[in-house]
């Protein structure tokens, strides 16, 4: 689960600087003007080549896990390569949301890191969630690597298939849906640009 939590670290954190960076240098308004001045096609054609980029390094530490390395796998390794999926589906949603609420990269960077570290702790690889006071239980529910950690325990280990992961997988696709509520706030910083560069 370690390098799954670091790829996740890494895509949150790229996403924020991919978007950010275009508030911190200037050139959000370029990218508005060349998508048509719609802020969702600008960030599609943005983020989509990361998540292409990111999916196939996913694929390609699932294959060193479980073909190279023989990592035990009971279950089928497509499903764990569209779990990695999923993963960088959420991650950079995480990721695009994080810079929506705070459009001044530095702090949208300090906050990233801190979810992504947050990510690793409160996953259940390294101390079972059920421990966990229940207040932290819950709260275990709003980061990515926990839903992957998940998926992956049960197609690793149990070989259950979809039917037997099929609402984490629902609570991956959920984080794709968190952007959209402050899409707009994002869209407003890029075409006005009147929060702080520095």
């Amino acid at each position: 689960m370690l390098l799954p939590g670091v790829l996740e670290m890494i895509v949150i954190l790229i996403t924020i600087y991919a978007v950010g960076s275009e508030l911190k240098y200037g050139t959000s308004r370029h990218l508005l003007k060349t998508a048509g001045g719609s802020v969702e096609k600008a960030l599609l054609g943005k983020l989509l080549p990361y998540n292409i980029i990111f999916t196939v390094l996913g694929i390609t530490l699932e294959l060193l896990l479980f073909h190279w390395l023989k990592y035990p796998l009971k279950g089928h390794i497509g499903w764990m390569f569209l779990d990695i999926l999923l993963l960088v589906s959420a991650s950079e949603a995480i990721g695009l949301f994080v810079v929506e609420l705070f459009p001044v990269l530095r702090l949208a960077v300090s906050v990233g890191a801190i979810i992504s570290v947050l990510g690793f702790s409160l996953a259940g690889f390294s101390l079972p969630v059920e421990a966990m006071p229940p207040y932290v239980q819950g709260f275990s529910a709003i980061f990515p690597l926990r839903h992957y950690y998940l998926i992956h325990v049960q197609e690793t280990i149990w070989g259950s298939g979809f039917a037997g992961w099929w609402k984490e997988s629902v609570h991956l696709l959920l984080f794709l849906f968190l952007p959209f509520t402050l899409i707009g706030r994002l869209g407003h910083a890029y075409k006005y640009q009147d929060y702080e560069r520095n």
